[in-house]
Protein backbone atom coordinates (compact mmCIF):
# COMPACT_ATOMS: atom_id res chain seq x y z
CA UNK A 1 0.00 0.00 0.00
CA UNK A 2 1.76 3.58 -0.99
CA UNK A 3 1.23 6.08 2.02
CA UNK A 4 -1.05 8.58 1.77
CA UNK A 5 0.70 12.43 1.74
CA UNK A 6 -1.90 14.91 3.11
CA UNK A 7 -3.53 17.31 0.41
CA UNK A 8 -2.71 20.76 0.63
CA UNK A 9 -5.61 23.01 0.73
CA UNK A 10 -5.32 26.77 0.09
CA UNK A 11 -6.15 29.34 2.60
CA UNK A 12 -9.75 29.06 2.99
CA UNK A 13 -11.17 26.81 1.36
CA UNK A 14 -14.50 25.60 2.64
CA UNK A 15 -12.27 22.16 3.46
CA UNK A 16 -9.28 23.81 5.49
CA UNK A 17 -9.25 23.22 9.10
CA UNK A 18 -9.39 25.78 11.28
CA UNK A 19 -7.89 25.16 14.73
CA UNK A 20 -8.91 27.01 17.42
CA UNK A 21 -6.82 29.96 19.18
CA UNK A 22 -4.63 28.31 21.88
CA UNK A 23 -1.88 25.94 21.71
CA UNK A 24 0.47 24.47 24.83
CA UNK A 25 2.12 28.09 24.43
CA UNK A 26 -1.03 29.79 25.76
CA UNK A 27 -1.97 27.08 28.98
CA UNK A 28 -4.04 25.07 26.52
CA UNK A 29 -3.50 21.45 25.45
CA UNK A 30 -2.95 21.45 21.59
CA UNK A 31 -5.83 20.16 19.90
CA UNK A 32 -5.35 16.21 19.02
CA UNK A 33 -6.89 14.30 16.23
CA UNK A 34 -8.30 10.48 16.59
CA UNK A 35 -6.79 7.66 15.40
CA UNK A 36 -8.03 7.94 11.61
CA UNK A 37 -8.81 4.66 9.56
CA UNK A 38 -6.41 3.98 7.06
CA UNK A 39 -7.66 3.97 3.39
CA UNK A 40 -8.02 0.08 3.27
CA UNK A 41 -9.92 0.06 6.13
CA UNK A 42 -12.43 3.43 5.57
CA UNK A 43 -12.70 1.24 1.97
CA UNK A 44 -14.21 -1.80 3.74
CA UNK A 45 -16.24 0.82 5.94
CA UNK A 46 -18.02 2.21 3.54
CA UNK A 47 -18.72 -0.95 1.48
CA UNK A 48 -20.15 -2.44 4.69
CA UNK A 49 -22.31 -0.09 4.91
CA UNK A 50 -23.94 0.36 1.36
CA UNK A 51 -23.90 -3.40 1.54
CA UNK A 52 -26.56 -2.60 4.90
CA UNK A 53 -28.41 -0.24 2.51
CA UNK A 54 -28.90 -3.00 -0.25
CA UNK A 55 -30.17 -5.48 2.63
CA UNK A 56 -32.28 -2.85 4.13
CA UNK A 57 -33.95 -2.04 0.60
CA UNK A 58 -34.20 -5.66 -0.25
CA UNK A 59 -35.74 -6.35 3.29
CA UNK A 60 -37.94 -3.06 2.78
CA UNK A 61 -38.68 -4.25 -0.57
CA UNK A 62 -40.10 -7.48 0.07
CA UNK A 63 -41.79 -6.30 3.27
CA UNK A 64 -43.63 -4.58 1.05
CA UNK A 65 -45.02 -7.23 -1.33
CA UNK A 66 -45.72 -9.18 0.75
CA UNK A 67 -48.18 -7.34 2.91
CA UNK A 68 -49.72 -6.35 -0.39
CA UNK A 69 -50.28 -9.77 -1.13
CA UNK A 70 -51.39 -10.46 2.53
CA UNK A 71 -54.09 -7.32 2.28
CA UNK A 72 -55.46 -8.47 -1.32
CA UNK A 73 -55.79 -12.24 0.24
CA UNK A 74 -57.91 -11.21 3.38
CA UNK A 75 -60.05 -9.31 0.95
CA UNK A 76 -60.31 -12.77 -1.28
CA UNK A 77 -57.92 -12.22 -3.80
CA UNK A 78 -55.22 -14.82 -3.84
CA UNK A 79 -51.81 -14.50 -5.51
CA UNK A 80 -48.83 -16.24 -5.38
CA UNK A 81 -50.31 -18.64 -3.02
CA UNK A 82 -50.77 -15.86 -0.31
CA UNK A 83 -52.56 -15.91 2.90
CA UNK A 84 -53.33 -13.54 5.69
CA UNK A 85 -49.65 -15.55 7.19
CA UNK A 86 -48.19 -13.07 4.35
CA UNK A 87 -49.39 -10.05 6.22
CA UNK A 88 -47.56 -11.34 9.07
CA UNK A 89 -44.75 -12.05 6.90
CA UNK A 90 -44.43 -8.72 5.80
CA UNK A 91 -44.32 -7.09 9.33
CA UNK A 92 -42.00 -10.03 10.47
CA UNK A 93 -39.68 -8.86 7.48
CA UNK A 94 -39.96 -4.79 7.95
CA UNK A 95 -38.95 -5.28 11.61
CA UNK A 96 -35.68 -7.06 10.78
CA UNK A 97 -35.33 -4.73 8.01
CA UNK A 98 -35.57 -1.88 10.64
CA UNK A 99 -33.27 -3.86 12.75
CA UNK A 100 -30.56 -4.15 9.98
CA UNK A 101 -31.20 -0.51 9.26
CA UNK A 102 -29.55 0.12 12.87
CA UNK A 103 -26.63 -2.22 12.05
CA UNK A 104 -27.95 -5.19 13.94
CA UNK A 105 -26.02 -8.09 13.41
CA UNK A 106 -28.34 -10.14 15.29
CA UNK A 107 -31.40 -8.93 12.95
CA UNK A 108 -28.97 -8.88 9.43
CA UNK A 109 -28.25 -12.93 10.78
CA UNK A 110 -31.81 -14.12 11.69
CA UNK A 111 -33.42 -12.39 8.27
CA UNK A 112 -30.97 -14.28 6.20
CA UNK A 113 -31.68 -17.73 8.04
CA UNK A 114 -35.90 -16.70 7.92
CA UNK A 115 -36.06 -15.75 4.05
CA UNK A 116 -33.95 -19.01 3.65
CA UNK A 117 -36.18 -21.34 5.63
CA UNK A 118 -39.37 -19.70 4.54
CA UNK A 119 -38.45 -19.99 0.84
CA UNK A 120 -37.68 -23.32 1.03
CA UNK A 121 -40.80 -24.02 3.44
CA UNK A 122 -42.84 -22.34 0.74
CA UNK A 123 -41.22 -24.72 -2.10
CA UNK A 124 -41.27 -27.85 0.20
CA UNK A 125 -45.36 -27.64 0.35
CA UNK A 126 -46.29 -26.52 -2.71
CA UNK A 127 -44.35 -28.87 -4.71
CA UNK A 128 -42.61 -26.69 -7.11
CA UNK A 129 -39.95 -24.05 -6.92
CA UNK A 130 -40.85 -20.92 -8.34
CA UNK A 131 -39.05 -17.61 -8.52
CA UNK A 132 -35.46 -18.86 -7.99
CA UNK A 133 -33.72 -15.82 -9.04
CA UNK A 134 -35.43 -13.48 -7.31
CA UNK A 135 -34.86 -15.63 -4.49
CA UNK A 136 -31.42 -15.94 -4.85
CA UNK A 137 -30.54 -12.04 -5.39
CA UNK A 138 -32.47 -10.98 -2.55
CA UNK A 139 -30.75 -13.95 -0.02
CA UNK A 140 -27.51 -12.79 -1.55
CA UNK A 141 -28.21 -9.32 -0.45
CA UNK A 142 -29.08 -10.65 2.69
CA UNK A 143 -26.19 -12.54 2.91
CA UNK A 144 -23.99 -9.37 2.17
CA UNK A 145 -25.73 -7.32 4.59
CA UNK A 146 -25.29 -9.98 7.06
CA UNK A 147 -21.56 -10.09 6.78
CA UNK A 148 -21.41 -6.47 6.44
CA UNK A 149 -22.85 -5.74 9.78
CA UNK A 150 -20.26 -8.38 11.28
CA UNK A 151 -17.35 -5.89 9.49
CA UNK A 152 -18.98 -2.63 10.30
CA UNK A 153 -18.96 -3.75 14.25
CA UNK A 154 -15.30 -4.84 14.14
CA UNK A 155 -14.48 -1.60 11.96
CA UNK A 156 -15.92 0.87 13.64
CA UNK A 157 -14.28 -0.33 17.06
CA UNK A 158 -11.46 0.57 15.55
CA UNK A 159 -10.09 -3.13 15.27
CA UNK A 160 -9.33 -3.23 11.07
Amino acid sequence: MLPSAPIPLPEGSPLSLALPPGGEDKGHPAPRARAALNDNALRDLIEAKLNIKRAVGAAFILAAVSSVLGLLSLFGYRAFGASAFTLVHGGIVLGLGYGIHHYSRTCAVIMFLYYLADTVYSWVSSGEVAGIIVFAVILYFFGRGAHATFIYHSLSKGKP
